[in-house]
Formats: C-alpha cells, structure tokens, sequence
C-alpha cells in the first residue's frame, strides 16, 4: 500500500527544479541591463517591483556625479594657481631685465 502511494505521489524532474527562477540582486541587474537587456528586464518583470530596485541605481549615479565634479574643480583650481604663480614668477623675472 506504501508502495503504490509513493507511486502516485508528483515527483519533481531535475528539469522543473532549474526552471525555478530566483530573483536577481542588484549588481546582476545593474550587469544584465548592459549585457543582455531583453533576458534581465524579463527576469525582472517576474518579481514585484521594490523600492531598493531603483533608489539605489539613483543614489549610486549622484554620488559618481558629485565625486566626479569634486575632481573637476579640484584640478581646475589647481591648473589656475599653477597658472597664476608661473605668470608671477616670469613677470617678476622680465620685470629684472627691463630696468
């Protein structure tokens, strides 16, 4: 009697076990959008929508841009005291020579 209940009980393939999807973290959707979008936004739509999902795509691109224009100014302002001291030095130089 066991016997034919363990029969008739739905046995699960090793093919439906790796149908099962997981959903994604976020460093493989950030990836997958690049690398192959049709699959990851497929992925995607399968699983409901979560607030991390986009805030933090969006906080990881303001903080790029805010280093990025930190590093920008710093150079440029280091370019124009560079600039201003080597223009004192040569014009106090050429000052030396015309008296």
């Amino acid at each position: 009697m066991d016997e034919k209940q363990n029969q008739e009980a739905p046995k699960m393939s090793s093919v439906e076990s790796e149908q099962e999807e997981f959903e994604m973290n976020h460093t493989d959707k950030i990836v997958g959008v690049f690398s192959e979008p049709g699959k990851t936004f497929a992925k995607m739509a399968k699983f409901p929508l979560k607030t991390a999902d986009w805030i933090i795509p969006v906080c990881t691109l303001i903080i790029i841009t805010i280093l990025s224009i930190i590093v920008t100014t710093v150079r440029l302002r280091i370019k124009k005291n560079t600039v201003t001291y080597l223009n004192i030095i040569i014009y106090k130089d050429f000052s030396l020579l015309t008296i």
